[in-house]
């Protein structure tokens, strides 16, 4: 229920924000926006993701990271502003994370899954389209909904989401946003539309509340998501 709160909550943010623009446009923008189609639709895909950085390290045991499959589902809006030009907007489902070593308390190695499920926006992505062939890239914002760790018997460990007790002197805990870019190629019809995307985070994935304490010296964590997802839609 909590998740799909927060796909509820993101939705009603973004169209309060799009009412609020609208409100400030001056009128000839306003007569273009009127003038554009707009259209509506639904997405879902699977895709591959994985953790990078220098500091690897302090995630995984052997400082490696390996891609870990996920399904993303979302919702898409296409405002059509030229025979060729449109601008995409998403709110979408994401499950990410990787594969990763882990130690457990006797210093033996196993193989951990980090998952994580996000909400993610695309406010604005222009999108170009020639003969059925589209291309487009776009900023993208993320809020973290969930994340767990698997032990070495498979149990999944939610303690790595965090909560108010933790610390980063002694805990490691997920970053509840993120930020970044992606950038797609795909094939649209009337009404169907499929695309292979690529995406990479730019805030770290671990939590260090200590980065802009001035009695502390610990350094951002350079931990970072990226991956490609392949998605198909219908647009009404």
């Amino acid at each position: 229920m909590k998740k799909i709160f927060l796909l509820i909550q993101s939705l009603i943010i973004g169209g309060n924000l799009w009412a609020q623009t609208v409100d400030f446009m001056p009128p000839d923008t306003l007569q273009v926006e009127r003038n554009a189609r707009v259209r509506i639709g639904i997405q879902a895909g699977m895709g591959q993701s994985r953790f990078y950085g220098s500091d690897l390290g302090e995630l995984s045991a052997d400082g490696q990271a390996a891609f870990l499959g996920g399904l993303t589902v979302g919702l898409q809006a296409v405002t059509q502003v030229g025979k060729h030009f449109s601008l995409l907007h998403e709110v979408n489902w994401q499950e990410g994370g990787s594969r990763i070593r882990r130690e457990d308390n006797g210093g033996n190695p196993y193989d951990a899954r980090l998952r994580t499920r996000a909400v993610q926006v695309v406010p604005l992505a222009p999108n170009f389209t020639w003969r059925g062939i589209s291309l487009y890239a776009a900023p993208y914002v993320s809020a973290l909904a969930g994340g767990f760790v698997t032990d070495s018997g498979g149990k999944k460990d939610r303690r790595i989401f965090g909560d108010p007790q933790n610390t980063t002197e002694t805990d490691k805990y997920l970053q509840k946003f993120d930020f970044g870019a992606l950038a797609g190629i795909g094939w649209a019809s009337r009404h169907w539309h499929m695309s292979l995307r690529y995406q990479i985070g730019k805030n770290p994935l671990l939590d260090n509340a200590n980065v802009f304490t001035f009695d502390q010296t610990q350094p951002v964590i350079r931990i970072y998501n990226t991956g490609f997802c392949l998605l198909a839609g219908y647009r009404f």
